[in-house]
């Protein structure tokens, strides 16, 4: 008499993150952040085990003409590896148990953005030498853009602080430490002062 298990079952891959995201499916994602692929095996019966998962990175600067970055297969149950590059990412990958059992592929995309944002500061109102010298009406406004151009991720929030000072000899005082969750803020100095 001799016993057998079948075993027919493609293993399933989950991914996970670990480090900063944004966005729907955590679409937008740095170079800093890791991307981890863990298999696991099944019927949980009677798994025979994970021999194997392969990966692909594509790359493309307008998602349109893709080029082939990496192609990996590890023989574990598990893999961690980052982005290398800024633009656009698409992840191929599939895990193999022991008896070959293919998992089907799943694909995603992802824009990877390391990019901090830009902010501009305008005046609106009264100033002279080179915006030095404000008056009490004159209007700040920071405004913050995300690059790249491409792929922004958004600007999250806007963080400002005023400081203030009486004489030149005076230490510095803080009066304001703001932060704004919208992408411009507009505010005016309310004291004469340095």
């Amino acid at each position: 008499v001799q016993e057998h298990i079948v075993e027919d079952t493609p293993p399933e891959t989950v991914k996970t993150f670990d480090g900063p995201t944004s966005g729907e499916n955590n679409y937008y994602v740095t170079t800093a952040t890791d991307i981890t692929l863990t298999a696991t095996d099944y019927p949980e019966n009677h798994p025979v085990g994970v021999d194997y998962i392969h990966y692909e990175v594509w790359w493309s600067e307008d998602e349109q003409n893709w080029e082939l970055r990496e192609n990996v297969t590890v023989y574990d149950d598990t893999v961690t590896f980052n982005f290398q590059e800024e633009s656009y990412h698409m992840l191929k990958w599939y895990a193999v148990d022991n008896l070959g059992n293919v998992e089907q592929t799943h694909v995603q995309y992802h824009a990877v953005e390391d990019t901090p944002p830009e902010t501009v500061k305008e005046f609106d109102g009264d100033t002279y030498e080179n915006d030095y010298y404000l008056t009490t009406d004159t209007q700040i406004t920071l405004t913050a853009v995300d690059g790249p151009e491409e792929h922004p991720v958004g600007v999250y929030y806007i963080n400002y602080e005023v400081w203030w000072k009486l004489n030149e000899e005076d230490p510095w005082t803080l009066l304001t430490n703001e932060t704004i969750t919208e992408n411009t803020v507009t505010f005016n100095f309310e004291e004469e002062s340095y």
